[in-house]
């Protein structure tokens, strides 16, 4: 008797051409979210070795900013008021302002609404503020790690999904919120795992995932919105559902107004789109010295008007896409008046346009992805002056 007819057909084939999601090792997802959380890495060793390893260095505070006396002294900036990272440290050491801790924040209202990441803290154990700012930086690392590895696993068989993967990961808007323990990484990669999750009709995990991206950023309660619009439209019932995303983020808001904690009304500052990129701009060309970093802002800018082409290949994503972008483009001047602010901003749009959009679109998400180095070299090079307790 002869073979098999299946035995003999599938010996008389060629063997499967070597692409990227069948290389031996690690999946393309794993290799992604692997690169991207070492080039993150190789950041905070460079502000850890500066600082002789203490981590409070990872929240730059500022030496004029003052403290609540049972905190540790941390490592300060010389010369500045520091960054945003002690405000979000402060909410983790006291998350329900029992100190309180709010009159030592610069917008209570706004800190306390992203109390994702130092709830996360929190929970994990993180009592004094080395502990937040080690724990800031863990989340945020697996935060980045989860964003390359979701969008490389959204490419599917592209052959540049690993690339692509890395590019949205390594991108210097998430770079600074792991270096500066900030909020963005961890709501990022919720917004992806929701949409990973809508795809495959898991509902509820997505359900889930995105009531707890706004407690991460506010932008993200856009999503629900759209989801829920979407729904309507389409007459698929489903658009009651999404917006139960919103009911934790919601209630977190009333206990912030009901607590008297001033501030942080979401979406206040919203202006025209463009304005404030435009108005930043044309006073930096005004300077008799260019600054270098404004060289970063005019490629970032043309970067993000390039995922305008993203949209129509964004599929059923595209709506959140463009609100994501629109939310970037409406911010005021403080968010577009310096780079580092401007790409933690315009994060979330360059991941989804990377992982969901197509052409110039996805390619935006690499080239955002390019000053990532620069921010590197940036810090390596031209160091803070650290004062040390």
């Amino acid at each position: 008797m002869g073979a098999p007819p299946d035995r003999v057909h599938r010996a008389s084939l060629p063997d499967d051409p070597p692409t990227p999601t069948n290389l031996p090792g690690l999946p393309t997802p794993a290799k992604a979210a692997a690169a991207a959380a070492a080039l993150h890495a190789l950041l905070l060793a460079v502000l850890l070795v500066d600082s002789r390893g203490d981590p409070t260095v990872l929240l730059c505070v500022g030496d004029r900013l003052p403290l609540p006396a049972d905190v540790d002294e941390p490592v300060r900036f010389a010369g500045t008021g520091g960054y945003d990272g002690p405000f979000y440290a402060l909410v983790a050491l006291d998350p329900l302002d029992r100190r309180p801790s709010s009159p030592f924040l610069d917008d209570p209202g706004k800190r306390y609404g992203r109390i994702l990441l130092p709830a996360l803290a929190r929970a994990t154990g993180a009592r004094d503020l080395r502990g937040v700012a080690w724990r800031f930086a863990l989340l945020n690392l697996l935060g980045v790690a989860g964003v390359a590895a979701l969008v490389a696993h959204s490419r599917g068989g592209d052959r540049r999904a690993l690339w692509i993967g890395l590019a949205a990961g390594a991108q210097t808007g998430l770079a600074v919120s792991v270096a500066r323990g900030l909020p963005g990484p961890v709501g990022t990669a919720l917004l992806l795992l929701a949409l990973h999750f809508r795809e495959r009709n898991r509902d509820l995990r997505a359900l889930a995932c995105l009531a707890l991206a706004p407690l991460d950023q506010e932008l993200f309660a856009v999503v629900p919105v759209v989801l829920a619009a979407q729904a309507l439209r389409s007459r698929r019932g489903r658009g009651l559902l999404w917006l139960l995303a919103l009911a934790p983020v919601l209630a977190w808001r009333a206990w912030i107004v009901r607590h008297g904690l001033p501030g942080g009304i979401p979406f206040a500052d919203l202006g025209l789109p463009l304005l404030a990129p435009l108005r930043s701009g044309v006073e930096s060309a005004a300077l008799p010295r260019f600054p270098p970093e404004d060289l970063f802002s005019l490629l970032h800018l043309l970067a993000f008007l390039a995922i305008l082409a993203a949209f129509r290949k964004a599929g059923a994503s595209s709506w959140i896409l463009a609100s994501l972008w629109l939310a970037a483009a409406c911010a005021d001047r403080d968010v577009w008046i310096a780079f580092w602010s401007s790409a933690r901003a315009t994060a979330p749009a360059f991941v989804l346009a990377a992982a969901r959009g197509g052409g110039i679109g996805a390619l935006a998400g690499v080239a955002a992805a390019s000053f990532t180095p620069a921010l590197s070299v940036w810090f390596a090079c031209f160091p803070p002056i650290l004062t040390h307790p």
